[in-house]
């Protein structure tokens, strides 16, 4: 290859030109990185001028010069006039560490995060022909009409901010009268516009990250209607806290989802 030259004389040394080693070793790294962040720019509704670096590469000089260039660069194309600033704090490889142990000190400094994808559960709701795919429609017999099956309903969509104090709870009912146990499977999934948890092939298209099962028992006969399930999903903290209680008994049940799971 031109610009890559071995000697066996000196060594055993290989050398290899400036050119290469940014255009083939270090060029397609590089491109990924200034991709993802002009991709998370693109999200941000405000203009923001100030960047930190952080994480492994955040102390890199190379790294620092080519994403610098790549943000200015942007906010021209965009009709942004403002100077940008491309920060790297002293230790960048300790920053996110540095920030957790922050907010768990006094969680008051942080007033919201922006979620990098969306979370939800998947639901059977009441068949609209307008709205849903024919693929996935089956007939309740308990309930005497038609049902959508595998709805992805999302309780926080990726882009949105997560408050502080962001706690959202959801209601379901028991799919058919002789349920006694009721299994909430948890998503995620960084796609917008998810409508579905499975393709027409019934095939699974998103990450599964938590699961809630809860006894439902119905000694009293109640209609489907009165057995109610409410589903919280707290996303204050660096976790998802996610619990499912059965009004009938009072009885909850509860599990922990990351936000980083695949």
């Amino acid at each position: 290859m031109n610009g890559i030259e071995y000697d066996a004389d000196t060594n055993d040394t290989l050398y290899i030109n400036e050119s290469v080693i940014e255009s083939k070793l270090f060029g397609p790294v590089i491109q990924g990185v200034i991709d993802c962040t002009l991709a998370a720019i693109g999200k941000i509704d405000n203009c923001p001028n100030t960047f930190y670096l952080v994480g492994a590469f955040g102390g890199c000089k190379y790294v620092h010069e080519k994403v610098s260039a790549a943000i200015e660069s942007y906010y021209k194309s965009k009709g942004h006039t403002d100077a940008c600033s491309v920060l790297v704090p002293p230790t960048p490889h300790l920053a996110v560490a540095t920030g957790a142990v922050m907010w768990r000190k006094n969680p008051e400094k942080f007033k919201a995060r922006r979620v990098d994808a969306n979370y939800g559960i998947g639901v059977s709701i009441t068949f609209n022909a307008k709205k849903h795919n024919e693929a996935f429609k089956t007939y309740n017999k308990d309930r005497e009409e038609y049902y959508c099956d595998y709805i992805f309903s999302v309780f926080l969509e990726k882009g949105e901010l997560a408050k502080t104090n962001e706690v959202i709870t959801t209601n379901a009912t028991p799919r058919y009268k002789d349920d006694t146990t009721a299994s909430i499977i948890i998503y995620s999934t960084p796609q917008l516009g998810i409508q579905y948890i499975k393709d027409e092939n019934k095939k699974i298209i998103v990450t599964t990250i938590g699961k809630l099962v809860l006894d439902i028992p119905n000694p009293d006969n109640l209609p489907l209607s009165q057995r109610n399930i409410d589903i919280t999903m707290d996303f204050s903290g660096t976790e998802i806290q996610a619990k499912a209680r059965y009004r009938v008994t009072g009885k909850e049940v509860k599990t922990v989802c990351d936000f980083l799971s695949p």
